[in-house]
């Protein structure tokens, strides 16, 4: 019942303090990320968080069963997608997703998508639970990185920009 209520209270109040940047606020934002982990043209993260529940939901929508909120943390829960930014400011929450949901999918049902791809200046980092595309950079998978140091480099700076934008914000 906690989580329902300080969810309803976030997304209640999500126009007021939860907004994409404007694009001089993003050329900002690259211009810090790139000085901290040279990577040209970032100015977002994104990333998921499972969110647990002490018992099976009670209480769930029309058309879902309990079962679509167990998650593969092999619990009851919600997953939450955030995008953020280096300064700890939250600029997208989606956060009504059951649990048995995955990143790709909530990514690709997003409105925060479609306004990214949309504007094609900035990047958008995410980990390799979400799909490639123009505007989202993923890592390079291991066994690439593995064979190859620009990919491993690229990699590190990588997970250092993600933790900065949205880890941290976990």
């Amino acid at each position: 019942w906690a989580v329902r209520r300080v969810t309803f209270a976030i997304t209640t109040l999500k126009p007021q303090f939860i907004r994409l940047p404007t694009d001089r606020e993003c050329a900002e934002t690259a211009q810090r990320l790139l000085e901290k982990f040279h990577l040209p043209g970032f100015a977002f993260g994104v990333d998921g968080t499972i969110v647990k529940f002490e018992e099976e939901p009670r209480v769930i929508p029309p058309d879902t069963v309990p079962q679509d909120f167990w998650s593969r943390k092999m619990t009851y829960a919600i997953n939450v997608q955030v995008v953020g930014d280096d300064e700890g400011r939250i600029l997208d929450v989606v956060a009504d997703w059951q649990g048995a949901n995955n990143d790709a999918r909530i990514w690709n049902a997003s409105g925060v998508k479609r306004v990214i791809n949309r504007q094609r200046r900035f990047l958008l980092a995410g980990d390799s639970g979400y799909p490639i595309s123009e505007t989202c950079i993923t890592p390079y998978l291991v066994r690439d990185a593995a064979a190859d140091p620009t990919k491993r480099l690229f990699n590190k700076r990588h997970s250092g920009l993600r933790t900065v934008c949205t880890e941290n914000l976990f």
